[in-house]
């Protein structure tokens, strides 16, 4: 009778696939060794202690793997052994369920979760001091909430997509996540009270765009980035931060967030939105190769910020529109430097210092409504004093013309022809560039006291050219830089 055996083979066999096709489930197995011989396993764990100090293994036939651990201290201190599988799903929901649990599934898409809503501060959270290491995941999504990722570490070095969200008090207060020589896209969110509070990511050697997002307001708390840290050496792509706090002021999203970029290839944008959003906020660029921009947006926006730019192979653009944005900044500028003070105070007290061989230098002081750069300082590096604005904002003031990055005034030579400057009364020429580059040759008589002091003079670019510099007054000539840039073999010193 075959026909009437048939049908009931393909059942057989039907049933049998379906039966394989079914996770094997191991429900709260205690210490020891656990190893999962089939396509799919789920772990699941919610007694007390369920599954805590338990090792999981997988075989090579294993490609799915899923834990749950929703019982007190359920899975702490268990190891999971799965760097052949491709997937791995864990959940922590209870307090302290995978406390110190050690993950180890190297090439597995990561989707973990840390979700024991209410938890605080005062209590070790669901996945508090868990180590991840994933090092060639494709795409690993991690969230945390509530204090519940404290101390976590990820090792997630060549991953190809990283996407973290923190949300909640304390969510990932002091994790660590390692994402060095990825390549592909690092997104990071920080939603409420602390909730990336000294945190740090190391993203040196990463080939890809970091996001961060750092956001506050009246219903999720404050201080969302709090004293997070981010090491972005060598990175080559580009870092976006947003630093939002909104509503009620004083929510500081960067408070103090810190970052370092030497060597980095790419740009660093910082939107800086709302009250105290970067206070206090560093950026070392160190000889990064991009440009770097700010945008203070908001009442004491970037109050205190540390920006050393100054070895970069790039532009700094710093845009205060607002009353105190820029608050007593400290600012190193590259050779190319656009800082706007548009507000009240928006600038004031800040620390501006130039480079001496600066080619751009835009410093724009609002003169309606004033103040706008009242006491702060403007030096070329290396200078034993500083300029100053005076206190209507209308004109430069300079205590030692040798510190003036700004021209006083300006003398040009002729082309093509002999050229003598006279500058006979005291500080006649104080602080003027002289251009004699295209003249035949450039005599310069200094004959007040302090006539040319600071002065910039270029000699003629032409070779055996002419340069004569006459001092005959007091202090006529201190500190005047003499150079050319062509061949008369004359270099630049400064007297």
């Amino acid at each position: 009778r075959p026909s009437m055996i048939l049908p009931g083979l393909l059942c057989a066999l039907a049933f049998l696939h379906q039966s394989l096709a079914q996770p094997v489930v191991f429900s709260n197995v205690g210490a020891g060794n656990t190893t999962c011989t089939t396509p799919e396993c789920a772990f699941q764990c919610d007694d007390y202690q369920g599954c805590s100090g338990a090792r999981f293994y997988t075989t090579d036939v294993t490609t799915t793997v899923t834990i749950e651990c929703s019982g007190v201290e359920s899975c702490q201190n268990f190891q999971l052994y799965a760097n052949n599988i491709n997937s791995l799903t864990v959940r922590c929901s209870i307090a302290k369920a995978c406390y110190r649990a050690e993950i180890y599934a190297e090439h597995a898409v990561l989707d973990l979760s840390c979700d024991y809503a209410g938890n605080t501060a005062a209590t070790a959270g669901a996945c508090y001091s868990l180590a991840v290491v994933a090092r060639q995941t494709p795409r690993a999504d991690v969230f945390c909430n509530d204090n519940n990722c404290q101390d976590t570490i990820f090792y997630l070095s060549s991953a190809s997509s990283v996407s973290f969200l923190a949300q909640g008090s304390y969510a990932a207060r002091f994790a660590k996540v390692f994402v060095q020589d990825m390549v592909g896209a690092l997104n990071l969110t920080c939603l409420g009270d602390r909730s990336c509070n000294g945190a740090s990511f190391y993203a040196s050697q990463m080939q890809g765009d970091l996001a961060v997002s750092c956001h506050t307001n009246t219903v999720i708390g404050q201080n969302a980035c709090y004293q997070t840290k981010f090491y972005v050496e060598d990175l080559v792509g580009n870092m976006d931060l947003w630093c939002n706090s909104t509503d009620n002021p004083g929510h500081n999203a960067c408070y103090d967030v810190s970052i370092f970029a030497y060597d980095m290839q790419g740009d660093i944008s910082a939107e800086c939105i709302g009250y105290t959003s970067c206070y206090s906020i560093l950026v070392d660029a160190g000889t990064m190769n991009g440009d770097v921009r700010l945008n203070c947006s908001g009442y004491d926006a970037c109050f205190y910020a540390d920006i050393f730019t100054q070895d970069i192979n790039g532009s700094l653009s710093m845009y205060c529109p607002d009353d105190r944005s820029c608050f007593s900044c400290n600012v190193h500028c590259p050779v190319d430097c656009d800082l706007q003070c548009l507000e009240q105070m928006s600038c004031y007290e800040v620390d501006f210092v130039v480079e001496s061989n600066f080619d751009v230098l835009a410093l724009e002081c609002a003169l309606e409504p004033t103040y706008s750069c009242r006491h702060a300082y403007l030096c070329s590096s290396g200078a034993q004093s500083r300029m100053t604005l005076n206190a209507d904002d209308t004109a430069y003031e300079c205590s030692d013309p040798n510190c003036c990055p700004f021209d006083a005034g300006v003398r040009t030579c002729t082309a093509g022809a002999a050229c003598v400057i006279d500058c006979v009364a005291d500080a006649e020429c104080q602080g003027f560039r002289i251009d004699g580059s295209e003249a035949t040759s450039l005599t310069v008589n200094c004959q007040g006291s302090q006539s040319c002091e600071g002065s910039k003079i270029a000699c003629p670019a032409s070779a055996n050219a002419n340069c004569v510099l006459n001092c005959n007054g007091t202090s006529s000539c201190s500190g005047v830089s003499v150079r050319s840039v062509g061949d008369n073999g004359i270099g630049e010193f400064v007297m």
